[in-house]
């Protein structure tokens, strides 16, 4: 009876602390303990955040080991002291068996557990919990990474791919193969007898003999159970000894750090874990091909790899293979954790649309033998400003269509990953082949391997500005959400370590004219002048002038070609603004035109009732067609018809822009779940596939200087259902978009006369009903944050119209105190005296009215009539 009382009281206890304290708890977990008593497994995450403010004063003149020493030492002492309190709560715990497994952390400070509901309970009402997570076991291998046969005994295409073998034989005498490297591979383990890699293991002494440690079983030997660690390993570092070259880095050696079972399951928990034994054991770089599919951003993961960072160790982390399941995994969330964390350096084209913080991961993607993206492998952007798991990270934020939320540009960069050939666990001389962003991720950290056995002390963000910055192309110019900055180049990045650009980059500015200067790089031939990334001059001066004609922000940097036909790094950036300028002119002093140094707009809101209107390009094989049926705006909008299954329909629209400016357009959609419609520059989709039944909806993109293809695309893989089976677009506009605001010349009275102005000009038709004063007209191409201000422009009532805009007759008739209008169409009759005052103001329906004068004294007036072909305004004396 006792028993049954306690545990209805228990009950009672958890359903009220549970309602008041749920937010603490992650979904995943919620519904477990809702389910039953438990135990469970979970991460805890302390709320004291550790600060890393004077990090870079406090190690200013270490060497990369004094650093990461430094910082291990510093975390471990922070969570020690901040964790020790609950720790000791739950050590109480421990003896009645409510709590076990108890594994405290400083890559983050937190801890994980195993505990039963009611501890759980009890966790989420101290102050001192920010979070609890369920600590699931869950597959990190993607189901779509199978092992097929080798089909070659030839070296890896993947090795060749990344230019691997002429850095090997670097100007070709001493080159760099990665050797001394440590590279801790975070995966399944490595069958480390396999004679291709069995020379290249890390000594790990007699307390790790077999060159790592098993997380999963708690021992010292991470023999490879499964096979995916082994494969990666091969990748990094395998010799080719029985055969076949697949390692990019043959002279590094791995860390072997198995955190998946024989099924490639594994915990969060224990990729951690893994990860912190890397940084105690001396690991120059950590390689992680796994991916919590579902965890979205999870503000562990992000604090460890911060943890990372400031130690100085980079991290190439696998993108995740979901690309083509964005209905399960839609985007933002499309990119697994931990490859959705920030990278160590932010590219320029990220940093020009949204800024944020940083972390050690190198985010990666796939491409094929064609330089392709494969279609397998995730897309960004990622966010770090929504989600259940976030914790304090409030950057990147991220909302379909909307320009100034673009989200976190995932992955950085993308390396060989289909049909790529490495070891067979299995045996000790075999290989087999996979697909997947597991294969591209060591392909990467081969890259680092080599450029840290040339420079041991690069930092992370030097690393992953090297490997960015001299990556291949693929689709774009631009770093994208599916490539990244393109495919990795290993000759091209060992080329930029030691072959410095131009320096020292500077912009004077007059207003007009842009003198640039730059100090030379050694054994330059010629220079390439970049403005916003388009390629300006090519010339062998140090100097440049550049003439700009329309108001915006420009980025200039510099590229210096070498005697040697090497390509060195950009210079420094410079960006200098040319401020928007607006002119306003009065005609017949009846209407203010404004006119402003921005290039015009391109738009289409098809109401021509054809494709004629601009180049369109039309897919032939499914045309597009300009339809009626609901438009966005107008009677017509255009319209996909492509309804035969697993068929594709575009249509496609050439552009060249002057300035950094946005795509707007609208669209709506009705189709099966599975099908859907999305928007592409230059063959790179932007946004999310848009499916199911979305109304009329307004995007908004950003643009880049330069010639481009902008295309959209609707995808029918199956028609079911009560859809129309169809993607519609309408009032597409290429350009910048304006507010146009008003006010009196000192500020006062500011009103908004016209939002998201595409036309080149705007006329203001209330000119003429304006009071006597001193006016100026603004344009904002950020919602009035920011206002470029014309020059002041006086109304005078002395300015009357001559020109008769409009038929009309005044007769006055002092002696009866009488003022005759006169004026067919007449609509609105004003009395206006010398000094600006309003006597008389009122519509009228008549082509004659008659004013009394009775108590208006001798003098100059003026009456400006306003008809249906415009406004007059007459001048009249009245003398008794």
């Amino acid at each position: 009876m006792k028993k049954t009382f306690a545990f209805l009281l228990l009950s009672f206890a958890w359903s009220m602390m549970f309602g008041q304290s749920n937010y603490k708890i992650d979904n995943t977990l919620l519904n477990k303990t809702n389910q039953n008593e438990g135990p469970h497994r979970i991460i805890v995450v302390m709320a004291e955040r550790y600060d890393d403010t004077q990090l870079a004063q406090k190690t200013a003149f270490m060497n990369k080991a004094q650093r990461r020493d430094f910082v291990i030492a510093e975390r471990k002492a922070f969570c020690q002291a901040s964790q020790a309190q609950v720790i000791d709560f739950l050590e109480a715990y421990k003896n009645a068996n409510l709590v076990s497994e108890l594994k405290p952390f400083w890559s983050f400070n937190g801890f994980s557990c195993t505990a039963t509901t009611e501890v759980i309970a009890q966790l989420a009402e101290r102050k001192d919990v920010a979070m609890i997570y369920s600590n699931e076991l869950r597959n990190m291998i993607p189901e779509n990474e199978k092992p097929k046969p080798a089909t070659s005994r030839d070296m890896g295409w993947h090795v060749s791919g990344v230019y691997a073998p002429d850095v090997w034989n670097y100007n070709g005498t001493t080159g760099y193969t990665g050797n001394g490297v440590i590279v801790a591979m975070i995966d399944s383990g490595v069958n480390y007898n396999h004679i291709d890699i069995a020379n290249s293991m890390w000594d790990g002494g007699t307390e790790f003999p077999h060159h790592g440690y098993d997380i999963v079983n708690n021992d010292n030997n991470p023999m490879d159970d499964h096979g995916h660690g082994s494969h990666t390993a091969g990748i990094v570092a395998g010799q080719g000894t029985a055969g076949t070259q697949t390692g990019v880095a043959p002279g590094a050696k791995i860390m072997a750090i198995k955190v998946l079972n024989a099924e490639g399951e594994g915990e969060d928990a224990d990729l951690i874990t893994g990860v912190e034994f890397a940084l105690e054991h001396g690991a120059d770089l950590i390689n992680i091909s796994l991916s919590a599919v579902g965890a979205g951003p999870c503000s562990f993961y992000r604090d460890c790899f911060v943890t990372c960072l400031d130690a100085g160790i980079a991290a190439a982390v696998a993108a995740g293979n979901e690309g083509q399941t964005q209905y399960a995994q839609p985007i933002p969330y499309n990119i697994s954790a931990p490859g959705n964390c920030p990278p160590p350096w932010l590219h320029p084209d990220q940093e020009s649309l949204l800024p944020g913080g940083l972390s050690a991961v190198i985010s990666v993607g796939a491409t094929d033998i064609n330089d392709e993206h494969c279609d397998f492998s995730s897309v960004g952007p990622t966010t770090w400003s929504e989600g259940p798991y976030v914790g304090d990270y409030h950057d990147y934020p991220y909302v379909n269509g909307d320009a100034n939320k673009p989200g976190l540009i995932r992955p950085d960069l993308s390396a060989p990953g289909a049909n790529v050939t490495s070891l067979n666990y299995a045996t000790n001389n075999g290989y087999i082949a996979y697909d997947g962003t597991s294969l591209a991720t060591p392909c990467v950290a081969g890259v680092l391997a080599l450029l840290l056995e040339a420079d041991p002390e690069l930092s992370p963000a030097e690393l992953d500005s090297l490997i960015e910055l001299t990556s291949i192309p693929v689709g774009s110019n631009m770093k994208n959400n599916r490539v990244g900055t393109g495919r990795v180049n290993a000759y091209a990045a060992m080329n930029a370590l030691f072959y410095h650009g131009p320096t020292n980059l500077t912009a004077d500015f007059d207003g007009t004219y842009v003198h640039l200067s730059w100090d030379a790089a050694p054994d330059a031939i010629n220079y390439q002048v970049f403005r916003d990334g388009i390629r300006i001059s090519t010339q062998n001066s140090t100097e440049y002038i550049d003439h700009l004609i329309y108001g915006g922000d420009y980025t200039y940097y510099v590229i210096a070609q070498l005697s040697s036909n090497y390509t060195t790094l950009p210079s420094n950036r410079v960006t200098i603004n040319k401020e928007v300028e607006v002119e306003v002119d009065i005609y017949h002093n009846t209407l203010a035109t404004v006119t402003w140094n921005l290039p015009p707009c391109t738009g289409d809101g098809f109401e021509s009732g054809d494709f004629y209107m601009h180049m369109w390009i039309i897919d032939q094989t499914s045309p597009w067609e300009i339809s009626t049926n609901n438009p966005h705006e107008g009677m017509y909008c255009a319209k996909s018809t492509n309804t035969a299954m697993f068929s594709t329909g575009k249509i496609s629209l050439a552009v060249n822009v002057q300035t950094n400016c946005i795509v707007r357009y609208y669209a709506r959609i009705s189709c099966f779940p599975l099908n859907g419609g999305g928007f592409f520059i230059d063959n790179v989709q932007y946004g999310e596939t848009i499916k199911g039944e979305v109304p009329w909806t307004r995007y908004t993109v950003p643009l880049t200087p330069g010639n481009h293809i902008l295309e959209w695309k609707y995808g029918n893989q199956l028609a079911e259902g009560e859809y129309e089976n169809a993607y519609y677009i309408d009032d597409i506009l290429v350009g910048n978009l304006v507010n146009i605001y008003r006010a009196n010349c000192d500020g006062s009275n500011c009103e908004l006369i016209a939002s998201d102005w595409g036309a080149e000009n705007f006329g203001d038709f209330d000119w003429d009903l304006l009071p006597i004063g001193q006016y100026k007209y603004g344009v904002s191409l950020d919602g009035g944050h920011s206002i470029a201000w014309s020059d002041c422009i006086v109304k005078d009532i002395m300015a009357v119209d001559e020109q008769n805009a409009i038929e009309a007759n005044i007769y006055p008739n002092p002696a009866n105190d009488q003022l005759t209008v006169e004026c067919a169409g007449a609509k609105r009759i004003t009395l206006v005296s010398m000094t600006g005052e309003t006597l008389y103001d009122a519509d009228v329906d008549s082509d004659k009215v008659t004013l009394r004068l009775n108590d208006y004294p001798n003098g100059m007036y003026f009456v400006r009539i306003q008809g249906d072909m415009g406004s007059v305004t007459k001048k009249v004396s009245v003398l008794r």
